[in-house]
């Protein structure tokens, strides 16, 4: 008895190959903003992503300064998110979710890396030619943190576009 699955999945394959190449875009954003919980915290930082489709990843490099005032450290983090992205023109809409890797920062010392975790979502904008303007909000959580495990984050930045 034949199995309908190697079936279906050859046609698929086949359908696949029929619809020709597939586009594939990739970007690169420098950013500015904060961390806006509890207090404002500037962030900087850079993110590239890979997108076919509607569907693609980023990763992205963050650090945010501290505040000795406060008693906030600052952070530093790397993560990676998939993301969807709507198909539309000059203004797209996306959303995406995520996870890294951070250290805080105390008088420039980095303490243990731990666990982040983010959701979130925002806009991109074609200005002319390659480049465009993003604006970007994300809930975070930090795991291993008491105090200001969870944070809201927004920036933007200029973003090239390739």
């Amino acid at each position: 008895m034949h199995s309908i699955r190697p079936r279906l999945v050859a046609a698929a394959v086949a359908a696949l190959l029929m619809t020709g190449p597939t586009a594939a875009y990739a970007d690169i954003t420098a950013f500015l903003g904060a961390y806006l919980t509890p207090t404002r915290q500037p962030v900087q930082g850079v993110s590239a992503g890979f997108k076919i489709l509607m569907a693609g990843v980023e990763f992205e490099v963050v650090r945010a300064s501290e505040d000795v005032e406060a008693k906030r450290p600052g952070i530093q983090e790397g993560s990676a998110s998939v993301l969807a992205e709507t198909p539309t023109g000059r203004v797209k809409l996306y959303g995406l979710l995520g996870a890294g890797l951070y250290r805080d920062l105390v008088a420039g010392v980095a303490g243990d890396t731990k666990r982040s975790a983010h959701i979130g979502g925002g806009i991109k904008i074609s200005l002319a030619g390659p480049i465009g303007l993003r604006v970007d909000y994300r809930l975070v959580s930090f795991s291993g943190r008491v105090e200001d495990k969870r944070q809201q984050r927004l920036y933007a930045g200029a973003c090239l576009n390739f």
